[in-house]
């Protein structure tokens, strides 16, 4: 189940504040968290490329898991963060 789908499930009149608040912690949390591809290939001293082939990669795979280019896009990133060679390695492993 996707965070967002999750956090409509839990919303109620009871418990609104909590919901708002925790989805403004994460919005923002991933916000400034998040590099661009030429901080992360100086972060893990790969070339962009690298970085940029990962990412096409990783939002193809994303895509999966939601409709949101965006979205996919943040998450592809945030697993290159980790991992530059994140999504050779899945794929390699067949997941």
């Amino acid at each position: 189940m996707k965070f967002n789908t999750f956090l409509n499930k839990l919303k109620t009149k009871e418990n609104a504040a909590l919901v708002e608040a925790i989805e403004d912690g994460y919005n923002s949390m991933h916000e400034s968290e998040k590099m661009n591809v030429q901080e992360l290939a100086t972060k893990h001293n790969v070339d962009i490329s690298v970085i940029n082939d990962q990412l096409e990669k990783g939002v193809e795979v994303e895509m999966e898991h939601t409709n949101d280019n965006k979205e996919s896009e943040t998450i592809a990133l945030d697993h290159l963060d980790e991992d530059p060679m994140y999504y050779t390695k899945l794929i390699k492993a067949g997941l």
